[in-house]
């Protein structure tokens, strides 16, 4: 009954529909039958494309799906790729995650107490299908932080005491605004313009004998 109904299938390849904009695979199912230019059917405001398959040490991967006899179509609605669930091995109970073939993905996970974490993990620079960087967009309402992090090292981070940092690769040196206050930290600050500290309607130069006009004072 199964068979006379629905079919699993090997997704050979893809392509955009010329009539309208729709993704259409063509398919070989489980009974050897084959069809070209079928209609998918996906979640809701998820639209993808699968890669091609391929084979990687001695073993084809490639997209499956189910599909439902229509006609004589097979109308593509339910999938699975193992390269998909290689770049993403270990969810966590309640982790919900859209995954890209190349190791990007946007995953979101709760935790007991039901905060929740969203995480969007871009990678790059590979070696041997390795990543040796990544850009990492981190929203953490169980550290109540949120952090932009660059593949270098260089980093944005919105803290919970109501901070906003921004720190150098190493974390040696950084910019952190607080309410009311500025802290600055570096081997070496460069202020390339006019520096004015005070009122700048009665700034005056640091020394009356200084020729710089570049760094101003004022006492009120």
């Amino acid at each position: 009954m199964f068979d006379r109904i629905l079919t699993f299938c090997k997704v050979v390849s893809s392509s955009i529909g010329s009539q309208a904009p729709f993704t259409l695979y063509d398919v070989i199912g489980s009974s050897d039958e084959s069809a070209q230019k079928q209609e998918v059917y996906q979640a809701l405001g998820i639209i993808a494309r699968p890669r091609a398959p391929e084979t990687k040490a001695g073993k084809e991967r490639f997209l499956e799906s189910i599909a439902a006899r229509i006609g004589d179509g097979l109308a593509q609605f339910g999938f699975r790729d193992e390269r998909l669930h290689e770049q993403f091995p270990n969810p966590k109970p309640g982790t919900i995650a859209m995954v890209g073939y190349g190791g990007a993905f946007l995953a979101f996970d709760d935790t007991d107490d039901l905060t929740n974490v969203a995480t969007l993990y871009v990678p790059y620079e590979f070696v041997d299908d390795i990543p040796q960087k990544a850009m990492l967009f981190n929203i953490d309402t169980d550290q109540k932080s949120i952090s932009v992090v660059h593949g270098k090292g260089q980093a944005l981070l919105l803290q919970d005491d109501g901070s906003f940092r921004a720190q150098s690769p190493d974390g040696q040196s950084f910019i952190q605004l607080e309410n009311g206050r500025i802290t600055m930290q570096a081997a070496l600050t460069l202020l390339v313009s006019t520096v004015v500290v005070g009122n700048p309607a009665t700034a005056a130069p640091l020394a009356a004998s200084s020729t710089s006009t570049r760094l101003l004072i004022s006492a009120v």
